[in-house]
């Protein structure tokens, strides 16, 4: 068992490598590494991320299904007509886009349909080609406006694959940018969103067409 926990490791490491970077710097980098790899497996069981607690309750508490979709969370706040309260970027013919409560990045969007389903086949044609404009512009907006280097697009269907509403279909468009991602959910388990959600809010909205 090691004590030394593998984010102090971590910065010991890249002390070592600064002051010597030869073969002894490589040995040292690959011992510490099985270490850090070790103690990982054993140790880090969780994802934690704690700015989505609130999500979860209130998921908890709102459980959708295809029976009752007016418990459905994306399904209440559509309802709502509160667009700045649940930071809805715009209404299309048959989907809506949310910049996402509990956002993984910043800018983090949802794109929603009306139609409380599950799957994509259970959307109509019209709906997914909808859907998919709507995500491509939201990727370039994201762009735009917030100046994303890159963006991970997708689709998290059913609870297996990691939905966290599986009853109601969404995508996700996550807006990504050069050394966004360090040591700290690897070794820590934490991730940091530094920007506010109703300023981003302002400047999506403000340049939404």
């Amino acid at each position: 068992m090691h004590f030394c926990h593998p984010s102090i490791l971590f910065a010991c490491i890249l002390q070592m490598l600064r002051k010597n970077s030869g073969r002894t710097g490589k040995r040292i980098f690959g011992y510490a590494l099985n270490i850090i790899v070790k103690d990982l497996t054993m140790t880090f069981k969780h994802l934690y991320a704690p700015w989505r607690a609130d999500y979860a309750q209130k998921t908890k508490q709102h459980p959708s299904s295809n029976k009752h979709a007016h418990e459905c969370v994306f399904c209440t706040q559509i309802a709502a007509q509160d667009d700045e309260r649940y930071f809805i970027l715009k209404r299309y013919e048959h989907c809506v886009i949310f910049l996402n409560l509990y956002p993984y990045n910043a800018g983090h969007l949802l794109v929603v349909p009306y139609m409380h389903v599950a799957h994509l086949e259970d959307l109509s044609t019209q709906a997914r080609a909808e859907m998919m404009e709507v995500i491509s512009y939201a990727a370039h907006t994201l762009t735009q406006v917030l100046k994303a280097e890159g963006h991970n697009i997708g689709f998290n269907v059913g609870k297996i694959a990691g939905a966290g509403i599986p009853e109601h279909l969404h995508g996700h468009i996550l807006p990504r940018w050069h050394g966004d991602t360090n040591f700290m959910p690897l070794l820590m388990g934490t991730k940091q969103i530094s920007v506010d959600l109703h300023e981003t809010y302002k400047k999506l909205k403000a340049e939404w067409k």
